[in-house]
């Protein structure tokens, strides 16, 4: 679908309008092709013959569109459920999914509520309000080498889907593949694996190691300015290197004397020891972990959820907290849609949204609801910001808002016409000004080659978004009004999943990877003005700033470090696997990579900027 600009978003607006614009062109094809007393009128109706071929191609192309969000996927497999707190139930009773997504679905939450593998080796019980396939069945196998696998089946009609993964336990050396959900039709099962419904119990109360809380990761990417900075005690670590046995999109972060991290399509959360990189506890959400998960020194929350076949999500989705000193679940509260973003903490409460645009606020040591807001748009994968009592979200398609935690009520809410995927990007908040980047879709400032691009896919739309490019741009954070707005940086890549584009801030000066441009860009926080621009290696993860260096993780294995205050290339160094979303961060002296294949690397920071780390290579002097 091609994006341009003007007071709507899109070259020729979708809907009634574009009905009656089609409506109006093949009215005067018709007109030019009817047979004239004075002649046939050859030329005319030859245009009109050659206009009716091109309008039957853009028929058939929005038909082939059409039919593609037709088979789109509900959000939810049709389950009715209440938050627990006495409220009505949240989803209406729907038709069922495919028995895989509803077989999938009760196995993520069998995984994540555990095996008692000390016992007779049973599926622990699961709490009766939640939601869950209610003709789902589930089973538990013990393997000859002592690992433990579970089972969940489906039926509908003459269809039985089956699905397994391992159970991961700390210290074994499962594959990302055994603990990834697999489903088949019709599988036959394991000898001695017997299949029922799952047992139901009553939520325990959650209870918290004693002691005194370790340093805090409270939000996305630790802070407002987005700095992924953890200032830790003792001395500097000498590096280490561990597989997560999951693929990784999701930064870091860390709490206490640990580095945390979660699996993409495992759900995978695991704490390493900070030191020696050292696995000291995994746990399981209930389904894939987009963001870094945050913490006040004491507990764990972490969002998740997919979108990987129905935009919005599909179950289940939600939030889940753990005890940061052993990984024990203390509690999970699940969403009608996903909630692909990290949460944020203050004080006593824990925050996070959804991509329904459900902002809610629950009790951080028990869950339970505190408020509820509804924003006008769809959080996808932006993790508000949050800077006091106030909390930014940035929501697809074109709008912001701001909410005051406190009373969950709207400080402002603004859309920006020009602008698209607005909630594919977190904002980053300094000296009152909100950062943001977004999508650029004003057609006229384009170069012509770009207009004709987004002109063939009006005409001929596919199910690829075409785009021209990004902006950053400055809002008022009192009143969401554009303070500045950048130049436009055009796009030079197609980005798979969402744009991304998030600002680390410090001392005044930002600088973020936009992705479809291919750029890392610095400016100034409280003008806009640019200080310098360069490639970005198909970058998307935020960049970090450390001293006066900023190091960005390409997906290509390359690591770059450039000066802050000119981008002057100090430092290469190269990887065999790349980096996503998975931005690095710093903790104890310890810059933290996490790389596509989930192998998780600390360097020490002294090292990184020496570039005396291993692969490392400083530039070509200029001739």
């Amino acid at each position: 679908m091609a994006h341009a600009g003007g007071s709507s978003p899109d070259l020729i607006p979708t809907h009634r309008r574009a009905d009656a614009v089609f409506a109006v062109i093949g009215l005067a094809i018709i007109a030019l092709m009817w047979p004239r007393r004075r002649g046939p009128g050859a030329m005319a109706r030859g245009v009109a013959y050659l206009a009716a071929l091109a309008l039957g191609g853009m028929a058939l192309s929005r038909f082939r569109l059409l039919q593609e969000e037709r088979g789109f996927l509900e959000p939810l497999a049709g389950a009715v459920h209440s938050m627990g707190d006495g409220s009505e139930p949240m989803v209406a009773n729907g038709p069922m999914q495919r028995p895989t997504d509803a077989a999938e679905w009760a196995l993520r939450v069998a995984l994540h509520v555990g095996v008692d593998t000390a016992g007779p080796g049973t599926l622990l019980p699961i709490p009766e309000d939640w939601p869950l396939p209610p003709t789902a069945r589930l089973g538990v196998e013990r393997r000859n080498d002592g690992s433990w696998v579970v089972w969940a089946q489906e039926s509908e009609s003459s269809l039985t889907a089956t699905c397994h993964a391992w159970v991961a336990i700390d210290g074994d050396n499962a594959t990302e593949k055994e603990l990834t959900p697999a489903c088949e039709g019709n599988t036959t099962l394991p000898a001695g694996v017997v299949m029922a419904l799952p047992r139901r119990g009553t939520t325990g109360n959650p209870v918290v190691t004693a002691g005194g809380a370790g340093s805090p990761w409270l939000q996305h990417r630790g802070n407002a300015r987005r700095e992924a900075v953890l200032e830790s005690e003792g001395a500097e670590g000498p590096g280490w290197r561990t597989p997560m046995h999951s693929q990784i999109r999701a930064s870091a972060s860390a709490a206490g004397d640990m580095v945390l991290i979660g699996g993409h399509g495992t759900g995978l959360l695991v704490a390493l020891d900070r030191r020696t990189g050292a696995r000291r506890w995994s746990a399981r959400a209930p389904n894939w972990i987009h963001h870094d998960a945050v913490s006040d020194g004491r507990i764990v929350v972490v969002g998740f959820g997919d979108s990987d076949r129905s935009f919005l999500g599909r179950a289940p989705s939600g939030v889940a907290a753990f005890d940061l000193a052993t990984g024990r679940r203390l509690w999970t509260e699940f969403e009608e849609r996903s909630v692909m973003t990290s949460p944020t903490i203050l004080d006593s409460v824990v925050v996070y949204a959804s991509s329904g645009g459900v902002v809610r606020k629950r009790l951080l040591a028990t869950g339970q609801l505190l408020g509820t807001q509804e924003l006008p748009g769809a959080v996808i994968m932006g993790p508000p910001v949050r800077t006091g009592d106030t909390l930014v979200a940035t929501l697809d398609n074109s709008r912001i808002c701001a909410v005051a935690i406190a009373t969950m009520e709207r400080h402002w809410c603004r859309e920006y016409h020009d602008l698209r995927m607005l909630g594919h990007a977190s904002a980053a908040v300094d000296q009152g000004v909100v950062v943001i980047s977004a999508v650029a879709t004003a057609l006229l400032r384009l170069p012509m080659r770009m207009q004709a691009t987004l002109l063939r896919e009006v005409l001929f739309p596919r199910y690829d978004d075409e785009f021209a490019g990004q902006f950053v741009l400055g809002l008022d954070i009192a009143t969401g009004a554009v303070t500045w707005r950048s130049g436009f940086f055009p796009r030079r890549r197609s980005v798979e999943g969402h744009s991304a584009g998030t600002a680390a801030i410090q001392d005044g000066a930002g600088v973020m990877v936009l992705p479809m441009a291919d750029t890392v860009v610095a400016f100034d926080v409280a003008t806009g003005a640019i200080r310098w621009a360069s490639h970005a290696n198909k970058s998307r993860g935020p960049p970090l700033v450390l001293g006066d260096q900023v190091i960005v993780a390409g997906r290509n294995g390359v690591i770059e470090l450039r000066q802050l205050k000119d981008g002057v290339l100090r430092c290469t160094i190269r990887r065999d696997v790349g980096y996503d979303r998975a931005g690095p961060i710093v903790t104890g002296g310890l810059v933290v990579f996490a790389n596509l294949d989930g192998e998780i690397e600390a360097i020490p920071a002294s090292a990184l900027l020496a570039c005396s780390a291993p692969g490392a290579s400083r530039p070509a002097p200029a001739p």
